[in-house]
């Protein structure tokens, strides 16, 4: 691998050339090991050309890459960076020490010297991965893109991840990240917008409660920790599971995280939908800080946690129940965080630039799957919204349901208004609504309960609330002494809530098909969006220079050319390469989503499989979003 094919002079090769060892050694890192060299060069037996094949051009060129640019002793084979690579972004979380330990004890078994400088591979790793960074971006791409958002993006989800933490015996800040703000913005910008607000959240608080649950990332309090420099890590991700954005909390998960993330790019990719787990609380505070910004914005509660939230939070912000919503969940990020939260093993011990990086490198590849696998997790979703359209009832009469929606609506804010009525009368409600949530928790435990560990939290759940109603109605009976009308007053409040109950039912299975129409209407949207992409892409990358070969640089050189051409040569040779690399994988996502979408309209899903988790990886009992009572009750550490 370390040899030339041909001289690079006359182009001459053959067993006589001359092979001349130095007195120098070279360590060479692969996926077998390290092996000790001896440093040559070659001499032309046609021209006397002395060819060294260890410069830094010759290295890079031939897959090696240097750990020094001034004197090669130590080079690492870009294979071995490939297998780490992918070896540690499928298994986020991995030991690079104990990757290199493997790679040692081979050397060791084959009689080679085994060591290997960890700090040296680990820079030279990061130099590489932002290389091929630097290749991408000068071809303009960017895996932070959604193909399928367009510029008129439908939904955006906030949630932020305290697994994310960072110790502050780890180290400070000694240089900038390679990557800048690709990904994750400037400390110093977001700390410029929170001083334009004057926002300074108070460091103690009550607990904040919605529908029995206590919401800690509601309280919007400043957690700062002696321990930890950054507390966790706050993103937005799009309805298709790419992250977009991020911001490094120092303070805990407060509001002004999400709000910097609404204005730094929900505003700019004009997001009709914001998603967030205590969006009651955050809208209510947004109007008192900024509100112009939710002019062209809804608020919408993200489904699987909204059922923990109290039944006006569900009605008024419920992604279930906002008009033009379609199927989106609002819990995307958690996809994202099943796999980032995996790197807490190492990146809690990193400098902070280092941390950076690691956190935008993973971000970056798994935005990478998403969007390579983006045009047939489209044609199944939509296979899947046209099954389940022929198993939902349509309503009879939208402007009647639409008409029972508003009403229900009013009719839970009468409900949750406080300090109306006598002692009685509240207690009678309160109780009545204990029990109307119980039962309604108890008709979803076998729908959303993914696992006996989340059926079991809602039941305790239950017999918790079930014996806070029973001590509120030995309390009523003292109330009303030794008559016992106050068990009519009872009976007759909580028939009203069971006729809710029903009446819910009756708005949910139509607000679902509704739902329903609306992605499938969507859906089509996001795939011409996905195909006007890459059709554009292509255009500009077929019409910005000429993908022929520049054979004109040597066609009339009959002499030796010198350096500043072979410079230029090699330069727009590159060029050309990257740039048909990048046509082929444009014209790549193009065929498949063409190939793909013509399903849509014949309508034949026969060789379309079924939508699987999204998730590539197992979740814990903690990080599944198919149940959120865990991750409300502690919602500060999902």
């Amino acid at each position: 691998m370390l040899l030339f094919k041909d001289c690079v002079s006359c182009g001459h090769l053959c067993d006589n050339c001359e092979i001349r060892t130095m007195n120098a050694q070279i360590a060479v890192i692969t996926t077998r090991g390290r092996f000790d060299l001896n440093k040559y060069t070659r001499i032309c037996c046609c021209c006397g050309e002395h060819t060294n094949p260890f410069q830094i051009r010759t290295l890079i060129q031939n897959g090696f890459w240097p750990t020094t640019l001034n004197y090669a002793q130590t080079i690492v084979n870009e294979e071995c960076f490939k297998l780490w690579d992918r070896f540690s972004k499928r298994m986020p979380g991995s030991s690079l020490q104990s990757f290199l330990r493997s790679l040692s004890d081979i050397s060791i078994s084959n009689g080679r010297n085994g060591t290997i400088n960890a700090n040296t591979f680990v820079q030279v790793y990061r130099e590489y991965n932002f290389a091929q960074y630097e290749i991408e971006k000068r071809l303009s791409f960017s895996w932070f893109d959604c193909p399928a958002c367009g510029d008129q993006q439908h939904s955006c989800h906030v949630d932020g991840n305290c697994k994310l933490y960072r110790y502050k015996t780890s180290g400070k800040l000694v240089s900038n990240s390679y990557y800048g703000d690709i990904f994750i913005a400037k400390n110093q910008h977001v700390d410029d917008l929170l001083e334009e607000l004057n926002y300074n959240p108070k460091r103690n608080s009550e607990p904040v409660h919605c529908g029995g649950s206590i919401l800690k990332a509601a309280q919007n309090v400043s957690r700062k920790k002696a321990s930890l420099d950054e507390t966790g890590f706050e993103y937005c991700v799009c309805r298709h599971g790419v992250a977009q954005r991020g911001v490094n909390m120092y303070r805990g998960e407060i509001f002004g995280y999400a709000y910097y993330l609404q204005k730094g790019i929900m505003v700019d990719n004009n997001v009709k939908f914001m998603w967030y787990d205590v969006i009651c609380k955050y809208w209510a505070w947004l109007e008192s800080h900024d509100p112009f910004i939710k002019e062209d914005m809804n608020p919408a509660l993200s489904v699987l946690h909204g059922k923990m939230h109290q039944m006006l939070c569900q009605v008024k912000y419920g992604g279930r129940w906002q008009t033009g919503a379609a199927l989106t969940s609002g819990e995307e990020a958690e996809q994202v965080n099943s796999y980032l939260s995996r790197l807490t093993n190492t990146t809690k011990y990193m400098l902070p630039q280092n941390r950076d990086d690691t956190i935008t490198e993973f971000a970056m590849d798994w935005n990478g799957r998403k969007i390579r696998n983006l045009a047939m997790t489209l044609v199944q979703r939509y296979k899947k919204v046209q099954k389940e359209l022929g198993k939902i009832s349509k309503p009879t009469n939208f402007d009647e349901l639409e008409q029972k929606k508003q009403d229900f609506i009013l009719t839970t804010q009468e409900y949750a208004k406080k300090g109306e009525g006598d002692e009685k009368e509240k207690l009678m409600e309160e109780i009545a609504k204990i029990r109307f949530e119980v039962a309604m928790r108890s008709a979803m435990i076998g729908k959303f309960a993914a696992s006996s560990k989340q059926r079991t939290k809602l039941r305790r759940k239950n017999t918790n609330d079930n014996e806070k109603a029973d001590k509120l109605e030995v309390k009523l009976k003292e109330i009303f002494g030794d008559s016992d009308s106050w068990k009519q007053h009872l009976e007759e409040t909580e028939r009203k809530l069971e006729i809710r109950k029903k009446s819910k039912q009756t708005i949910d299975d139509g607000m679902l098909y509704q739902r329903h129409l609306e992605e499938k209407k969507l859906l089509v949207e996001e795939m011409k969006n996905f195909t006007s992409h890459y059709k554009k892409k292509l255009m500009s990358l077929k019409t910005g220079k000429s993908c022929a070969l520049a054979s004109n640089y040597t066609s009339d050189i009959h002499d030796k050319p010198t350096l500043e051409m072979q410079h230029d040569t090699l330069m727009e040779e590159g060029e050309q390469n990257l740039r048909r690399k990048a046509i082929d994988l444009c014209s790549q996502q193009l065929s498949i989503g063409i190939e793909l979408f013509s399903k849509v309209v014949t309508n034949d899903f026969s060789e379309i499989p079924d939508e699987e988790n999204e998730s590539e990886f197992p979740k814990s009992d903690h990080e599944t979003s198919d149940t959120s009572s865990d991750e409300i009750d502690e919602h500060n550490e999902s």
